[in-house]
């Protein structure tokens, strides 16, 4: 099972989208993912949309605050002190691009970007830890940094969070370990990708893959790149009606979740 209670520090723990359109946004994820709706309000007449998977919280979406920026997912990493990691990103190379703020009683965050311009949430947990379901169904179970320096990005990524790379054989992708936990992988953006900038990935597992993909155009979004086969499993990227992207992948094994 996937159920969690508590994140360790350096551990990926969330994600959630900022939606130009989100009601369209909420029937998509909706009907092709099958993850059920529970809009909380936030005052102003506005609302944080939790989705839930089985009882758990998988992923949130809310109204996007600056017109200016398209629809996009955000990845979110735990911590446990975010005042203290915020405060060592600039003199690392990075950028504070939202300083520590408390939500509500829920927790407090900040938002980065490394050196090579990709941007990273930080969330120290109060009243929510994240998504309390990973690694099942329709739950995150990967995230994936493209960026045009994968050397830069580790250097800056273990001085700030502690984690530890390995390269795999076959090609250059990096795994990230935090405190012997695989947490994510690293891969260099390829020139024939044209000005696609460095980015975080959210993958979300999904039992069956060709039956998600089915759904994605009959219900306002499109396929990006894909299918894909790997040797974690087949994978593609869809996007939202609003064009938020992200990646749904039939893994071939999936971890179970271990505190």
């Amino acid at each position: 099972m996937g159920q969690v209670t508590k994140y360790p520090q350096g551990t990926f723990c969330w994600m959630d989208s900022q939606s130009t359109d989100v009601e369209k946004d909420k029937a998509f994820y909706q009907a092709v993912l099958g993850w059920q709706i529970n809009d909380i309000p936030i005052g102003d007449g506005q609302f944080y949309t939790m989705f839930q998977k089985n009882g758990g919280d998988v992923a949130g979406l809310g109204q996007a605050q600056d017109a200016t920026i398209p629809s996009h997912w955000n990845a979110y990493v735990s911590v446990d002190d975010v005042d203290a990691i915020t405060a060592k990103v600039k003199d690392l190379g990075g950028q504070v691009m939202m300083p520590p703020m408390d939500v509500f009683d829920n927790g407090r965050m900040a938002v980065i970007t490394d050196p090579t311009g990709a941007a990273l949430a930080f969330w120290q947990p109060k009243n929510h830890i994240g998504a309390t379901l990973v690694n099942e169904d329709g739950a995150l179970v990967w995230n994936e940094l493209l960026t045009t320096d994968p050397e830069v990005a580790m250097t800056f990524f273990g001085k700030l969070l502690g984690w530890t790379f390995s390269k795999m054989k076959e090609m250059d992708y990096w795994i990230i370990h935090n405190n012997e936990r695989m947490n994510g992988g690293i891969m260099q953006l390829a020139a024939d990708w044209g000005d696609l900038p460095p980015h975080w990935m959210n993958y979300i597992h999904v039992d069956e893959l060709d039956s998600v993909l089915k759904k994605v155009d009959a219900n306002g979004g499109h396929l990006v790149h894909g299918p894909v086969d790997t040797s974690a499993g087949t994978f593609a990227i869809i996007a939202s009606p609003s064009g938020a992207a992200f990646s749904v992948i039939q893994s071939n094994t999936v971890d179970e979740w271990v505190e």
